[in-house]
């Protein structure tokens, strides 16, 4: 059986994971986890199917099987569908914004907009819907670099687009040897009820 159902929960589990690699387990999760147990609450059995399987791999193996991932994207897709999967998915602090800037400048002369706009927007891509309706607002936006509400949410539009077009043949790219490498479930194996 596959740890994953597909690329996207194999993607973000093993940049998720990327941040927490060779910390030890918190002691409050270990004694949480433990007390749940002992009420009951926590049942194996009983609880419902998770979102992916891990079951019989230890800490170690599950912390290799993320890097294994996270090796794949860098090795099958070109390096710029690389920084697109890093930009979505990564919490590293030096991964992360240097894929951005490297899809603002890429997307800038499709846009013809400025480079400081066109990283604000693609910074404002890969941010949560709340703070981009706050912080990121296209008014504010459009204040600080001079340019009408209208425009900065037609360009940011455009731009969300065309990324998301491409994040999707990145990952039908990996989709195949995620399945292959048993990473993920195959689309046959999935259950129509």
């Amino acid at each position: 059986m596959a740890i994953f159902g597909n690329p996207g929960q194999a993607l973000h589990f093993a940049y998720t994971l990327e941040a927490y690699e060779g910390s030890p387990p918190s002691i409050m999760a270990i004694t949480v986890q433990r007390l749940m147990k002992e009420l009951g609450i926590w049942d194996e059995k009983k609880r419902p199917g998770p979102a992916f399987d891990l079951a019989g791999l230890t800490s170690p193996e599950v912390y290799t099987q993320c890097t294994d991932i996270r090796v794949l994207v860098r090795r099958l897709l070109r390096p710029f569908d690389a920084m697109l999967i890093e930009a979505r998915y990564s919490s590293d602090t030096r991964v992360k914004p240097a894929a951005v800037r490297h899809i603002a400048e890429f997307f800038r002369p499709s846009l013809g907009i400025g480079r400081d706009l066109a990283l604000c927007l693609a910074w404002r891509h890969y941010q949560p819907k709340a703070r981009q309706d706050s912080e990121w607002s296209f008014r504010t936006i459009g204040d600080e670099y001079g340019v009408p509400k209208s425009t900065v949410e037609r360009q940011f539009k455009r731009m969300a687009q065309m990324i998301q077009a491409m994040e999707c043949i990145a990952i039908d790219h990996l989709r195949d040897h995620f399945e292959t490498a048993g990473i993920t479930e195959t689309l046959n194996s999935y259950k129509i009820s």
